[in-house]
């Protein structure tokens, strides 16, 4: 018997999941062929024949059309590149396959072999073929994290991310199909889904029933099915998780100060579980629930288990200083949580903990998250999901899915878009691949409130702040006058900062940046920062933008506001944060109010330059202190006045100081409270009390701080709103004939 003589096939070039004949003019994926134009087809073949180089823009257009000169070349050669890249699932901005050379061309990154044509002398030996490759990994495009703000309305519809659900499929075989159906259609807030482990209920929290608070539903799946409400309490009940068996509904509610409660899954007497617990989430046996105590960056977080029946809590990934929403493996072996090296470390990532004790391991998932998608590392995913080895989760209003390999459970990028177009929040796994997630409006918009400052008074109700340009709007900041106001606008296009005059209602962009802007107190000049390293400043009226601190200083940063009297810029910077002082004239900056082992937050100078107020979250609590301000330098700790034992934080002053306002949670919700001070001392003088009370479910204070401003006018705030709605909708998947 004589050995096959193997030879490359000439016409096959395979690269990743894709195979190219170019004699046959066909591109397959997985053995389905695809439907590409001759054009694009001719492109990719001759990018392939001659990976790593670069093909000039020129000789592809002689390939396409020689040298017709009636034919718009440019335009053509874009319209044939977008459209393989298509195709391929490629992307300009993070290309795997196809790169742009500026002003020159493109290369195809792409390792190509070419599959090996066997020819036996005699007895004919069948060669195995090689084994399939990876499957496809669709590149996100490049996005914008203001896209999570765009509110979107459109119908999904049969097939919505088909292939990458099913990014396994074998060669030759269609993947199946997702038929997407709404499972509620509420005018106001149906929100955080789970499912039974049957499929046969969905419970989620609504405001369908008094529109002021959410309450727990059940929502049997059988044919006239009809929801259940199960809590009837005033305070908000939420994050609801159903046991393995469908007995029971474990959710975080706000009463009597917040815990975590158990109550029938098909109606019954609620129970509190334990204090102060949040994110719950019942073991796959169904014999304990997982939860976190803590859950913003500024504030402690640590992960127990309980047993359904009560008892002493077990803290879980004790190894990881800050640890938050748990999820179980579906062996309950192990918990995925999000968790960070220390409090107020932003870089955070998914962790795996073992259930039964031991190390903890970093997946490496955000890592793979922020570079793919372009995104700063502040900007974390959504509560994720754990359906066999795979994790679902929500990012920039998408849904997602990225692989966890074990046993070592690090993950392995890039993630796979499995949604596209609405707004997509809350995504739980079900049985046979089946899904249950909320369907989205978001809305950031400026409201204004008219306060007497030094009374504490509200004056009216709040009213919304019209704006010419739509969108979205957040951090405003207003001159001291109250005639120019500044914001961050976010649309569809790209962020912005607008500059509106109060008085006359007009508007302008000022410049085209996703920064936090700051009106100088006479309104002349606008200062804004641009994560995470750049500092500008402007004339307000417009015109030439000065760099005041640039990337090459190595100088991690976000401006905070001006000093009243206009000389400086008030900016926070290093590790733990501290806050500095930045003359704009002379450029020269220094440091007026730090800790050696706690980070400042929101440090706010009063109006006479005396005093500062401030934050310092120290690992087991939140204080809002108040500091002596002398010579452009805080005081020493030891002379530090403490205003609050709450978790209250960003802080500002009345103009004539003797009133300090804040945001806090002290009655459960993100509110406005106010704390008499002593004229002399600053020491708090009697009790703080709410001015102004925001628990509406459908309209809130925003959760990040950041984008709250306020804009403190003469006799009034300006500072947005979120707005949201939402129902639940089902994915469940299709089959599909083969092609």
């Amino acid at each position: 018997m004589h050995m096959p003589r193997n030879e490359p096939e000439p016409s096959l070039i395979r690269f990743g999941v894709f195979e190219l004949n170019s004699a046959a003019g066909e591109l397959r994926r997985n053995g389905i062929r695809l439907k590409l134009g001759e054009q694009p087809l001719r492109i990719l073949q001759c990018l392939a024949e001659r990976p790593g180089e670069i093909v000039t823009r020129e000789e592809l257009q002689r390939l396409l059309w020689g040298e017709a000169a009636f034919v718009d070349a440019e335009h053509g050669l874009n319209a044939a590149i977008n459209k393989l890249r298509e195709s391929l699932a490629d992307s300009a901005a993070t290309p795997r396959y196809i790169e742009t050379v500026p002003r020159r061309g493109y290369r195809f990154l792409a390792e190509v072999t070419r599959p090996v044509a066997t020819k036996p002398a005699e007895d004919p030996v069948a060669t195995p073929p090689p084994p399939d490759p990876p499957p496809p990994v669709p590149v996100a495009k490049k996005r914008s994290n203001t896209k999570r703000f765009v509110a979107a309305a459109v119908l999904l519809v049969v097939g919505l991310a088909a292939g990458a659900w099913w990014a396994r499929s074998r060669p030759g075989v269609t993947p199946p199909q997702f038929v997407m159906r709404p499972l509620t259609a509420d005018s106001g807030l149906t929100t955080q889904p789970a499912l039974s482990r049957d499929g046969q209920l969905v419970v989620y929290a609504s405001d369908r029933a008094t529109s002021n608070n959410l309450d727990i539903w059940v929502h049997p799946r059988a044919p006239g099915g009809q929801p259940i409400r199960l809590t009837h309490h005033e305070a908000d009940d939420y994050f609801p998780d159903i046991s393995p068996d469908g007995g029971l509904v474990a959710f975080r509610s706000e009463r009597d100060g917040g815990g975590i409660y158990l109550v029938p899954a098909l109606g019954g007497e609620e129970r509190l579980l334990v204090r102060g617990g949040r994110f719950p989430r019942f073991a796959p046996d169904g014999k304990s629930v997982a939860y976190c105590v803590g859950f913003t960056y500024e504030t402690p977080s640590a992960i127990y288990t309980v047993p359904v029946g009560g008892g002493t809590p077990k803290q879980l990934a004790a190894d990881v200083p800050w640890a938050c929403k748990p999820v179980f493996s579906p062996d309950g072996q192990y918990i995925l949580f999000d968790g960070a090296l220390a409090q107020n470390d932003p870089r955070h990532d998914w962790w795996v903990a073992p259930v039964a004790g031991g190390h903890s391991v970093q997946t490496g998932a955000f890592a793979i998250l922020t570079a793919q998608l372009d995104i700063p590392s502040i900007v974390t995913p959504g509560l994720p999901d754990l359906s066999a080895d795979r994790c679902l989760f929500t990012l920039s209003g998408q849904i997602w899915e990225l692989d966890l390999a074990g046993p070592n459970w690090k993950a392995i990028g890039p993630a796979r878009p499995l949604t596209s177009g609405s707004v997509h929040q809350f995504v739980r796994a079900g049985a046979g691949s089946t899904m249950v997630f909320v369907n989205s409006r978001y809305t950031l918009h400026l409201w204004k409130l008219d306060v007497d400052h030094n009374k504490g008074k509200v004056l009216g109700e709040m009213q919304p702040l019209p704006t010419t340009a739509g969108g979205n709007q957040a951090v405003p900041t207003a001159s001291s006058d109250g005639r120019l106001l500044a914001f961050t606008q976010f649309e569809p296009a790209g962020p912005s900062i607008r500059l509106r005059n109060l008085l006359t209602s007009k508007e302008s962009t000022l410049v085209a940046a996703n920064g936090r802007p700051h009106l100088s107190p006479d309104g002349t000049r606008l200062a804004y920062s641009v994560l995470p390293d750049s500092l500008f400043v402007m004339p307000s009226g417009g015109g030439e933008v000065i760099r005041l601190i640039s990337p090459e200083q190595k100088l991690s940063l976000q401006a905070f506001g001006w000093t009243p009297d206009g000389r400086k810029i008030v900016y926070w910077h290093g590790k733990p944060i501290r806050y500095a002082l930045f003359d704009p004239e002379t450029r020269q900056s220094s440091d007026f109010l730090s800790h050696a082992r706690y980070p400042i937050h929101t440090a706010q100078i009063s109006p006479d330059q005396r005093w500062v107020a401030f934050n310092t979250p120290t690992g087991k609590e939140n204080p809002l202190w108040i500091a002596p301000f002398r010579n452009e330098k805080a005081a020493e700790e030891k002379d530090w006045i403490r205003v609050s034992e709450h978790n209250d934080f960003r802080p500002w002053w009345s103009p004539d100081g003797n009133l300090l306002y804040m945001v806090s949670r002290r009655d459960g919700a993100l509110c406005i409270w106010m704390q008499p001070l002593d004229p002399v001392s600053k020491q708090p003088n009697g009790n703080a009390s709410a001015l102004l009370h925001v628990h509406d479910t459908r309209k809130r204070l925003p959760g990040g701080m950041a984008a709250f401003g306020p804009a403190i006018l003469p006799g009034g705030l300006i500072f947005p709103l979120e707005e949201e709605s939402g129902n639940v909708w089902l994915a469940q998947p299709q089959t599909q004939s083969t092609y």
